[in-house]
């Protein structure tokens, strides 16, 4: 192996050894420059000047012996590989060198070619690992400062602690963390930090930690000015020679997030607080308007039905027509109640749809007829006739929209068409257009038509009436089914309502009834009780009933209606909810589960002006047959006492 220009220090003051050291390195085969002196001073002062690859160092100086002379290098930061030559065979002084900071050690006497050969390769090798070496630790030194600075700077929590929980060390953003920033943690306990109702807790965690490698979870803690603070935490168990089993805990402080799912939890209940009393208020002042407002349909129905002269029925006419619409308000504030509170559902059933559509322009025919308007109905011959989905909410979107547009249409025309846009082997996508010749809506309040409360003008309300509603519900039904709506329009020119379904293929089946027709049930004569405590709603239902021959008890609460059917024979009960002494559900679960047959088999017939759906399944759930809400349609009311007698009599 071949070296070019070797710079080789040769420290000697005998010029014997220095001759026989200058022959044998000639013999070599190494490319070398020697430099030699007598003095450690001389030496000192080369090194000072120039680099050398190998020195070697005399034990026996003028004034200074090597030794002295290899702490000196070494102390002024020289790292060339040093051996040194003595004349004494003392391996007392070759440990002692070696100690020093000495690579190699001989003697004198074996000073040949073959030595001084050995040697310098063995000091070139011995430079390159001391040159990797002195890099790696510097290296290592800088690590290990970069390391304490990001633990020392570092935001999150960084601390070890024993076994039992004695802390070791922990960084700054402990301690704040801790509210303990300006004293030592080291020898504290963590157990200190640990509220009473945690203490088994931490025990569990030290349990764990003590039989796994790798623990993480969240530990809540409480600082020395009681402050409650949580820790997400990922702990690590070591083991070393110095501190032996310990963890190392890599922790963030959670407080402030916990503090806010806490916050946005206490939001959430009282958000769901207050949906709840928003419904009961609801079904509250929906009860609390229908109880009148059944009353005056009730009896303006019967009233239609006597002998009046022209102007006395147009004035029963209207305020029938006026309690009408006051029902439709009703109903709107309640669809959109259940359609904010996430409870409105949807059937899914199949119908005839062009009979749908049919029945909307019959029923609106009249009306169209009175203000002499041409009402135009278009449906394509591409319409599916049967589809499926929901068609008493389908209706209930083309009612409001057709009711809509003949309130704001004076001359001209109003129509709905339907074509089909797209189709494959299993559905349609259906688009309906309900167009009229009315007033129109302002381009600036085209955006907001199908917010709540909201009209095109200011003074629709008291020209027109309606609450705003109708709009909104239609949206979020045409939404709720995957549908779409907009709008086109122009003041004075009218306006044309889009509506896109998809809508499934469904088998052939009748169009459900809108309203109750009349069915001819050969009933004769039935008894029926009234369990009901309103004075003018108990009137009602009597005529009611006497217009169909039908002989009617009254009852003013539940616990009368028991004491009744206990004595005499009835065929159905007209059962009121809200009533004193005992509701309708407490008087039902007493017929059903503590009379004796035939009694407790009596049909019962649920009637209040509660309208909510729920109230309908309480109803049947509480072991009542079946349900109508006031104000009733009488002919429904009819229909459902027929169908229940008739049943009981099969």
């Amino acid at each position: 192996m071949m070296y070019n220009s070797i710079q080789i220090l040769l420290v000697e003051d005998d010029e014997v050894d220095v001759l026989a050291f200058v022959r044998a390195l000639k013999k070599t085969e190494l490319n070398h420059l020697l430099t030699f002196c007598q003095t450690a001073q001389d030496a000192l002062e080369l090194a000072e000047k120039q680099a050398f690859d190998v020195i070697f160092l005399d034990y026996q100086l003028p004034g200074q012996d090597g030794l002295k002379l290899l702490k000196e290098f070494r102390s002024r930061g020289f790292d060339a590989p040093i051996a040194i030559i003595t004349g004494q065979g003392d391996e007392k002084i070759a440990v002692e060198a070696m100690k020093n900071g000495a690579f190699d050690y001989f003697a004198k006497s074996e000073i040949n070619p073959q030595t001084l050969t050995a040697v310098v390769r063995s000091a070139l090798k011995f430079k390159v690992l001391e040159t990797e070496r002195i890099r790696t630790q510097k290296a290592l030194i800088e690590s290990e400062k970069d390391n304490r600075e990001i633990v020392q700077y570092c935001q999150a929590i960084i601390m070890t602690h024993d076994m039992s929980g004695f802390m070791l060390s922990a960084n700054p953003a402990t301690s704040e963390s801790l509210g303990d920033k300006n004293s030592s943690l080291s020898g504290k306990n963590l157990r200190e930090f640990i509220p009473p109702g945690e203490k088994q807790a931490f025990d569990d965690y030290l349990l764990r930690i003590s039989n796994t490698n790798v623990v993480s979870g969240v530990l809540k803690l409480r600082t020395k000015k009681g402050k409650e603070i949580y820790w997400l935490y990922k702990n690590i168990k070591k083991e070393d020679n110095e501190t032996g089993k310990h963890v190392i805990c890599y922790a963030q402080d959670i407080t402030e997030r916990i503090h806010m799912e806490n916050e946005l939890k206490a939001a959430k209940e009282k958000a769901l607080d207050s949906v709840k009393f928003k419904e009961q208020f609801l079904a509250s002042m929906s009860h609390e308007i229908r109880t009148p407002l059944n009353t005056i349909l009730g009896f303006t129905d019967l009233l239609i039905e006597t002998k009046l002269d022209p102007q006395q029925k147009e004035y029963v006419e209207l305020v029938n027509t006026s309690g009408q619409n006051l029902l439709v308000i009703i109903n709107d504030i309640l669809d959109l109640s259940k359609i904010e509170a996430g409870k409105m559902t949807f059937e899914s059933i199949d119908f005839n749809l062009p009979q749908m559509l049919q029945k909307l322009r019959d029923m609106f025919m009249p009306k169209a007829t009175s203000k002499q308007l041409k009402l135009g109905f278009y449906p394509s011959d591409s319409l599916p006739e049967f589809v499926k989905g929901d068609p008493t909410r389908l209706f209930q979107i083309f009612n409001n929209l057709l009711s809509n547009s003949l309130k704001f249409t004076e001359k001209g025309e109003v129509s709905i068409s339907a074509e089909v846009l797209v189709r494959d082997e299993e559905s349609a996508k259906i688009e309906f257009l309900v167009s009229d010749t009315g007033i129109g809506i302002p381009e600036d309040k085209l955006d907001s038509i199908f917010e709540s409360f909201t009209q095109a003008a200011d003074d629709t309300t008291r020209k027109f009436g309606g609450t705003g509603l109708g709009l909104t519900i239609v949206k979020k039904l045409v939404e709720l089914q995957g549908g779409e709506i907009s709008v086109i329009s122009r003041v004075g020119a009218g306006s044309t309502f889009r509506v896109s379904m998809p809508m499934k293929f469904g088998e052939r089946s009748e169009l459900p009834k809108q309203k109750a027709e009349k069915t001819d049930y050969k009933l004769g004569k039935v008894k029926v009780l009234i369990a009901e405590d309103n004075k003018i709603n108990q009137l009602l239902a009597k005529k009611v009933l006497d217009n169909w021959n039908f002989e009617s008890e009254i009852a003013e609460n539940g616990k009368e209606a028991i004491e009744k059917l206990s004595s005499k024979y009835f065929d159905i009960v007209l059962m009121d909810i809200q009533m004193p002494e005992m509701d309708g559900y407490e008087t039902t679960d007493y017929i059903r589960n503590k009379m004796k047959p035939p009694f407790r088999e009596i049909p019962i017939l649920a009637m209040t002006a509660h309208a909510a759906a729920s109230e309908a399944k309480a109803c049947i759930d509480a072991g009542m047959n079946d349900y109508i809400s006031k104000p009733f349609d009488s002919q429904e009311l009819y229909n459902k006492i027929a169908k229940q007698i008739q049943k009981k009599r099969n």
